[in-house]
């Protein structure tokens, strides 16, 4: 499925987050259609290889290859993966809260999530936290 703003031809794409958050970029998508005409691809595809492969079917049916590629979030890492597969497919690459590209900025993201809560919300944080890191609590459920 693809959506699409204004009227073609379209020249941006804009890839949305998740994965599985189809919808997720309307927003983003209506800007750049008002701007430039754009798709948004709604994204299915369970594995890097099929999100790709259905990536560059929807680029074709929307037509007007070699596109401006937005990605937001998780689909900023598909539309730069795109990128690096079907250079020849993408005219520009945009990057929009982009999680980070190296290792060495993921801490970055859990301090920044942390500074945005509240004292009760950041125990709750934390407490989720360890749990995911270290399994289920003794209870078998959560409380």
């Amino acid at each position: 499925m693809i959506r699409y703003y204004g009227d073609p031809p379209y020249r941006a794409a804009v890839i949305h987050g998740g994965p599985g958050a189809p919808g997720s970029a309307a927003g983003l998508a209506a800007m750049a259609g008002e701007i430039c005409r754009a798709s948004e691809p709604m994204q299915s595809g369970k594995s890097i290889r099929e999100l790709i492969f259905e990536l560059k079917g929807q680029l074709e049916e929307a037509g007007n290859v070699p596109v401006i590629l937005i990605g937001h979030s998780w689909g900023a890492f598909l539309a730069a993966l795109f990128a690096g597969a079907h250079p020849e497919m993408v005219e520009k690459l945009i990057l929009v809260g982009c999680p980070p590209l190296t290792a060495g900025y993921v801490p970055m993201i859990g301090e920044r999530r942390r500074r945005n809560l509240g004292p009760g919300e950041r125990e709750e944080f934390d407490r989720l936290n360890l749990w995911l890191e270290q399994g289920t609590p003794e209870r078998g459920r959560m409380e």
